[in-house]
This record gives C-alpha cells, structure tokens and sequence, in this order.
C-alpha cells in the first residue's frame, strides 16, 4: 500500500510539474514571442510594440471593414492604424486598447465604432470575447485578469484564477502541434487578408450586385457590455486620448434606438442616403469595398469640419 501511494505521488507529482512546466513554456512563446496562432490579425495586434500614431480605429468587423485607413491618412494628413476585430465585443476592445498601450504604444485619438451589435455582445456575435487569444498576458494587469477570470466557462465560478490551467481548457489552441506551428510560422500575418503596415481589411473579391435587405431590432442593451463601453472611456481619458465615437452604415433599422442613450450620443452617423444602398454592402451589416471608400470619405470630412483634425498638432509633429 504503501509502495503504491508512493508511487501515486510520484506520477502526481511528474504530471503536476509537467502541466505547470508546458503553461510557463506557453507564457514564454505567446507572450514574449509572439508567434503565431489562431486568428492572424490578433496577433498581429498583439505584436505591435513602442510605435505612435495619430489615432486608431477601434471594434468589430464593422470597424475592421468600414473604414480606409490610408485613404483617411490621405484625408485628415494623418496615421493611423485599425484595431477592429472580427467578432469583438466592448469587453475585447477594452482589453485590444489596454495591451496596446501596454506595449509601449501611443495614440492622440480613439475612433469607437458604436452599434447597438455592440451593446447586444453576446446576442450578436457567436463569441463575442476570444479569451484564449489573451490567455499569456494575464499576468501584465490586474484587470486583464479579472476580464479572463469572468469569460471563461470553467473558471468563472473559481474564487481565484487558476492561470495556468487555462491553456489546458484552450488546449485546441496550445497544443503541441499549435506551439510547432507557432515555431515555424513566426511573424506570417501579412498573408491573412490584412495591410501589415495599418491593420486594413484588404477586400479580396469584387463587389456584386445584391438586393440585401436588413431587419428590423429591436435594442435591450446588455449591462456587461455598457460597462466596458465606459472601460474604453475610462482607459482613454487616464491615458489623455481623445475618443470619437461612430456608427458603421447597416441595412438593419432599430424600432428604439432614440431611447439608448450611449447611441443618442454617437459622433458620427450618416446621414447621406447614397450609403444605404444594397449594392454598396457585402451582407446587411458590413459595407463593401466600394461603400468603405465612400464612408472613409464621408467621415474624412466630418473629421476636418467637426475636430478641425488636419490642424491638430500629433504625437508625430510634436517629435519633429
């Protein structure tokens, strides 16, 4: 009996520090690395460090996917980088802009992208926080934590964060097989439908004509949602970054959009009638190729009219 409990001990023990050995191991290669895996354009994200800009495109795919950012560079005579994330609620906005500027990044500006998708996260999107793409960084802020502890299933309910046991649950994602993966594709996210140089979506088929028609919503904002909303606020203000908030065009109408008042104090909303046609859309809720151009431009020139921005001193003409 007691050979066995010894010997018991022994595996339990080999197996303990062989778990705690892989995770540490996947802190290292994720974090300080930044070697590929899952989704290019988060890591890529993610990779982004010590650089400046004059301001930065933050949300969903309906940020990702509505907005230029060269031709808005040619526009306000400024640079900046796009953030927006398919499938991303408030909550990994919050946590986008908050590793940003950890790593050393600076910014004068934050363009939100502000939907009523976006206050209806977990309605809206099919997983509106991809936690294991954030698993390494839980040990750089208390809140990243915090935000971790919350979204994943199997820990929430935990007193405390089990941190290392979190690759096991995402073990699809860091696998042996992901971790050779991430060895041999090191730094390969420019082939992934993005810009490298600012984040942009590149569009890789020609528009078609369609008749799409959007449906009709009715709002019932979430409070998680509302809360990292006034996080990205928060953050921004700590930090002296202004934030313009915006609404990507959508076909969907919203019988009670007048009575939200985080959408009521939108920035920016089209009001041109040309951006609502079907032919200008990819599906009801993302705009095409040809309406980006002609959004890009509209909010260019709300940009110089409202903020004054081709005027505005940056971070980059401050350096000069």
């Amino acid at each position: 009996m007691k050979n066995f409990l010894l010997k018991t001990s022994i595996y339990l023990g080999a197996l303990i520090v062989f778990l705690l050995s892989y995770a540490l191991f996947c802190d290292y290669l994720f974090k300080d690395n930044n070697y590929y895996l899952g989704n290019s354009k988060r890591y890529w994200q993610l990779s982004q460090k010590d650089k400046e800009f004059d301001y930065l495109v933050l949300g969903s795919s309906r940020a990702y996917g509505s907005l230029d950012i060269s031709l808005l560079d040619s526009i306000i005579d400024k640079k900046g980088i796009n953030l927006g994330l398919n499938g991303s609620g408030f909550t990994e906005n919050f946590i986008t802009l908050k590793l940003f500027l950890k790593n050393g990044n600076k910014v004068d500006s934050v363009f939100l992208q502000v939907d009523p998708y976006s206050l209806m996260s977990d309605s809206s999107f099919s997983n509106s926080f991809h936690s294991y793409a954030y698993l390494p960084y839980w040990d750089v802020d208390k809140e990243i934590e915090n935000v971790l502890h919350e979204n994943i299933p199997l820990l929430k309910d935990w007193p405390f964060y089990p941190a290392l046991l979190s690759y096991f649950i995402y073990n699809n994602y860091y696998s042996p097989y992901n971790i050779y993966k991430g060895l041999k594709n090191k730094g390969e996210f420019c082939s992934k439908g993005f810009d490298c140089y600012n984040g942009n979506k590149i569009f890789d088929t020609l528009p078609k004509d369609q008749n799409i028609i959007g449906d009709e919503i009715f709002i019932v904002p979430d409070s998680k949602d509302i809360f990292y909303y006034n996080k990205i606020l928060d953050l921004a203000k700590e930090n002296n970054i202004e934030v313009i908030s915006y609404m990507a065009p959508t076909l969907d109408t919203f019988s009670n959009f007048e009575t939200v008042n985080i959408l009521k104090n939108i920035s920016y909303i089209s009001s041109n009638s040309k951006i609502w046609d079907p032919n200008l859309f990819s599906d009801a809720t993302h705009v095409n190729r040809f309406g980006r151009d002609l959004f890009t431009i509209e909010f260019g020139q709300f940009l110089l009219a409202e903020f004054n921005f081709k005027e505005k001193i940056s971070l980059l003409q401050k350096k000069k």
